[in-house]
């Protein structure tokens, strides 16, 4: 699983940009929400993942754990 952000125009409810984040591991928003949008206007994500979501794991299938994420995305464009 990915998670995916969208900002989509609020008149027209058409799609300004979709971002795609993910790993090889199992990647999903926090239950019961996991997204907020700070005062700049930018997204704030937070979730679960057992993949190697911007840190390195280890590859013998040892590790089976998930680690928490935060994130935050430009508002503007949908990068990281």
């Amino acid at each position: 699983d990915d998670v995916w952000v969208a900002r989509m125009d609020k008149n027209t409810g058409s799609v300004d940009w979709l971002t795609q984040l993910g790993s090889a591991g199992d990647d999903k928003m926090a239950r019961y929400g996991g997204i907020i949008v700070d005062t700049q206007g930018n997204p704030v994500i937070y979730g679960d993942t057992t993949g190697s979501l911007y840190r390195q794991r280890t590859t013998d299938g040892t590790d089976t754990s998930s680690d928490v994420f935060v994130m935050s995305l430009d508002g503007s464009t949908g990068g990281s």
